[in-house]
């Protein structure tokens, strides 16, 4: 039986990573095979070349940073995530297609010309079974990441976060995301995401 796909998705420092991780580590506790993933990817070659060009000076057009992201996605749905499907695992997925969508999208790429790629090369992206968009404003994700990081990377500006969570908003309208408010305690998060799960999961 093919396995079940769930995805993370919010704005840098919205807790996201905090979220899928709490959520694979009880899926195991409970007796599923469970890989966690997150994109870009960290043991893909694809994955470590858009993570250099993120920490960069440089500023290329957005059109690179789309189609490295888009190489790096394919990759990881034809080798990682994929496969774990079809072995019947929960996949949980620390971002997706929508980041794409959302954050190319604020650097003005329009977001059918995003697809419009993916047609091109003939490429069919894996559907999630659900899509949890974690959502905080924006000053609230830059005050968590000014406590744990020394840096920051090319997107983590507020007028441009501002753009990306406007965009996500739009999109879990859209696509029916499951929007959670991440401006809670992380328990308090955990529990009603872990309810959702286990309801998609018993079907």
């Amino acid at each position: 039986m093919r396995g079940r796909f769930i995805v993370f998705e919010g704005i840098d420092g919205c807790g996201k990573t905090t979220q899928a991780l709490l959520l694979a580590t009880r899926l195991r506790e409970d007796g599923y095979r469970v890989l966690f993933t997150e994109e870009p990817t960290r043991d893909l070659v694809t994955g470590n070349l858009v993570k250099l060009l993120l920490k960069s000076k440089e500023t290329p057009p957005p059109e690179s940073y789309l189609l490295l992201f888009l190489a790096d996605r394919i990759h990881h749905m034809k080798n990682r995530i994929g496969p774990a499907l079809e072995r019947g695992e929960v996949v949980i997925s620390d971002r997706y297609h929508y980041s794409s969508l959302a954050y190319q999208g604020a650097q003005g790429v329009e977001m059918g010309r995003i697809d419009g790629v993916l047609e091109v090369l003939g490429v069919e992206l894996i559907e999630p079974d659900v899509v949890f968009l974690v959502d905080v404003p924006v000053e609230v994700a830059l005050e968590r990441m000014a406590k744990v990081r020394n840096t920051t990377e090319v997107y983590e500006k507020r007028e441009f976060l501002e753009k990306v969570r406007e965009n996500y908003l739009r999109l879990a309208e859209k696509l029916g995301f499951v929007v959670v408010n991440g401006d809670r305690d992380v328990e308090e998060i955990h529990g009603e995401i872990y309810e959702k799960v286990k309801e998609l999961l018993s079907r």
